[in-house]
């Protein structure tokens, strides 16, 4: 398999913000709600690696910051977020927490910051109440910039979330026994495109990916 093409991300992103009136969320990995973004009509753009030489961020950070930290503090500091709404912070490690304080509290970004808080022992009863409280909590105050959260259309974003982890884990297995023909260049530049890609879009990418 060698003409797999992933569509141009900026022109891809513009379209959903045009055409159908999405907000697009910068999003910092890598666990986080995406299903009740979706249902709000926001699409989240995962930043991991953006393509900058990385020249100012470094004055913000230890010299021993990850690097998808640090790119993703350049892409904040450089201006190169313009076309995101806003930016969201799952706290998935030390690292994401600090750069949600040096982005929200002292870089005046002039755009909607949220966080989110991962339960640390899932499998305890206040753990539950506790994700359930954080689900909420997020919910209601992205409504105050995109509108309520419509629990009906949260029901069919839960369910293409589904289809995306089925799919994802089939292309991993088809892998696994050998059995796919395609290079790591584009076995990875296909599940990558999950990073920004409306399930409505992704889904049949990897299905066509998988049957190709």
């Amino acid at each position: 398999m060698t003409d797999f093409h992933p569509p141009s991300r900026k022109e891809y992103l513009l379209r959903q913000k045009e055409v159908y009136g999405r907000h697009l969320l910068g999003v910092f990995p890598a666990q986080y709600p995406r299903e009740i973004l979706w249902a709000m009509n926001v699409l989240p753009v995962e930043i991991w690696d953006p393509p900058l030489e990385s020249s100012q961020a470094s004055a913000h950070l230890q010299a021993y910051i990850c690097s998808i930290v640090k790119l993703g503090l350049e892409l904040v500091v450089q201006g190169k977020g313009g076309i995101l709404d806003g930016f969201l912070f799952p706290h998935t490690c030390d690292s994401i927490q600090n750069i949600s304080s040096i982005v929200n509290d002292y870089l005046e970004v002039n755009k909607p910051c949220y966080f989110f808080y991962h339960r640390k022992a899932p499998y305890r009863e206040s753990s539950h109440r506790f994700y359930i409280e954080q689900l909420r909590d997020f919910a209601a105050h992205l409504e105050n910039q995109v509108g309520s959260l419509d629990y009906s259309r949260l029901k069919q974003c839960i369910d293409k979330g589904d289809r995306v982890g089925s799919l994802m884990r089939e292309l991993y297995s088809t892998r696994a026994r050998g059995e796919l023909g395609a290079s790591n260049v584009e076995f990875y530049r296909a599940i990558r495109q999950g990073e920004f890609l409306h399930p409505d879009d992704f889904i049949p990418l990897l299905e066509r990916f998988l049957k190709d």
